[in-house]
């Protein structure tokens, strides 16, 4: 388990040394623009950790903010469209980091389910979008799953820089 401070808004996030993507040096691409939001209408099955069905099949909202220096913002699961105070206040997210190769894109999260670190991978379509197709588990091998998962360039008037909290 990677250590963990408290942000302003309440919650917990791991911190910035636990992430491997944190330590390798960051260029950045063109193609990822961080003057937008990344937003996506995924279907979920709500379960509990035996699998037991808590809420059916609806519809969430879930959007990405890069920045310039390898660092974005996650937040999933929103039941509304979320408005652009949203994109602003940071908050019922966490922060990430993310890396860019040519048109492919790799985000480092922490998944609270399963308690470990995972990889998204995506492609940068070629009107910008994100369509991120799979995700792995770190350490390797303790699992992998397909996605499909596409995230929409999204005009949005965005007020605050992305910085990782110390």
């Amino acid at each position: 388990q990677p250590k963990w401070i408290r942000i302003d808004t309440g919650g917990k996030q791991a911190v910035a040394s636990a992430y491997h993507l944190s330590k390798i040096p960051f260029e950045y691409n063109a193609l990822i623009d961080t003057a937008l939001v990344y937003l996506a209408e995924n279907e979920y099955v709500i379960t509990n950790r035996k699998g037991e069905i808590i809420e059916k099949k609806h519809t969430y909202h879930d959007f990405i903010r890069f920045s310039s220096d390898g660092i974005a913002f996650s937040s999933n699961h929103i039941i509304d469209k979320p408005i652009e105070s949203y994109f602003n206040i940071l908050e019922k997210g966490q922060f990430c980091y993310y890396t860019v190769d040519g048109s492919l894109i790799k985000i480092e999260l922490f998944n609270h389910d399963t308690r470990m670190f995972e990889y998204w991978y995506g492609k940068i379509q070629e009107n910008g979008d994100i369509l991120f197709y799979k995700r792995k588990g770190r350490p390797w091998g303790t699992y992998k799953s397909k996605l499909n998962y596409y995230y929409k360039k999204t005009p949005a008037k965005l007020t605050t820089r992305i910085v990782f909290p110390e």
